[in-house]
């Protein structure tokens, strides 16, 4: 069998045509899937608090927020503040989470106050969102030991 340079230059093209086009269906559903993370009612957030899952939770953290816990106190990146709360949930895993209330707030900032259980260890918590261009995104996040 006789192969021509044409016909190598084609298998080639057709090749990184292929390549391109997987390259870029992939990176349209990561962007659809990632968009979808980001955007988190106060239901959504609630129920990654109560399942004490610190990874979901980043994805709906703004780019800085404002982390309480027992042993951390400030505004952090969305990567610091998923390590702070990871430590937070290992060290006190969710027995109990409800949202005692839900509200708006100035300037169309939503917020909930919450009880969170832990063993022995109660928390008041309170989260604040505010929707940062069509996505509801945490601003501050809050656990207060009783």
């Amino acid at each position: 069998m006789e192969f021509k340079s044409s016909d190598i230059q084609k298998s080639i093209y057709m090749r990184i045509f292929l390549l391109t086009l997987s390259i870029f269906f992939t990176s349209i559903s990561f962007s659809q899937n990632i968009s979808v993370k980001e955007n988190c009612s106060l239901d959504i957030v609630s129920e990654y608090i109560f399942k004490s899952n610190s990874t979901a939770l980043s994805n709906c953290f703004s780019n800085n927020v404002e982390i309480i816990t027992p042993t951390s106190d400030g505004v952090f990146s969305k990567a610091q503040a998923e390590m702070v709360l990871k430590s937070f949930f290992r060290e006190y895993p969710s027995d109990y989470f409800n949202i005692l209330q839900k509200g708006t707030s100035k300037g169309d900032s939503k917020f909930f106050i919450g009880e969170y259980r832990s063993k022995d260890n109660k928390f008041d918590v309170y989260c604040l969102t505010k929707n940062e261009k069509g996505k509801e995104l945490i601003l501050q996040l809050h656990f207060e030991k009783e």
